[in-house]
């Protein structure tokens, strides 16, 4: 399976197809999207009304696997979470660190926030990199139709 590089979302496999997904919410759905100008091969999926994206609402507990992904590499001495490689070889970069660490920002990274740090580097630069998967156990989110009592949560 090819993928684009770095993948940092949820994803849902459901029927053997992966995609882009969001968390369950409270009421044990979740959102699929397939991002494309192109229909899915599901065919319970609607096209969303702005932009090529086709939607699907189910249940967490229809779902075959949900998993987080994440993107990390090492830049510099730096350990950075990977969000994006534009076409001219570029990574937009976050410095991944706890809050006990350096006060201001490390050398070549900007402060976005109180604890982010942004920066731009070629990713020639990268070593290290992973994708980090977690799965979210399905079986944990409640929808209406798994519960027992009748009532509402």
């Amino acid at each position: 399976m090819t993928y684009r590089q770095p993948r940092n979302d949820t994803f849902a496999t459901i029927g053997g197809r992966e995609y882009r997904a969001t968390e369950p919410a409270a009421d044990g759905t979740v959102r699929l999207f397939h991002d494309s100008a192109q229909p899915p091969p599901d065919p319970r999926f609607a096209k969303h009304p702005h932009g090529e994206v086709w939607v699907l609402k189910v249940p967490a507990a229809d779902l075959d696997r949900l998993v987080m992904v994440s993107t990390s590499a090492r830049w510099r001495q730096y350990a950075v979470q990977v969000d994006g490689i534009a076409e001219d070889g570029t990574a937009d970069l976050y410095y991944l660190r706890d809050t006990h660490g350096v006060l201001g920002p490390p050398a070549g990274f900007d402060q976005v926030g109180q604890h982010e740090f942004r920066t731009r580097a070629p990713a020639r630069e990268l070593h290290d990199y992973h994708e980090s998967h977690r799965v979210l156990s399905i079986g944990d989110y409640w929808t209406p139709s798994s519960s027992t009592s009748g009532g509402q949560r």
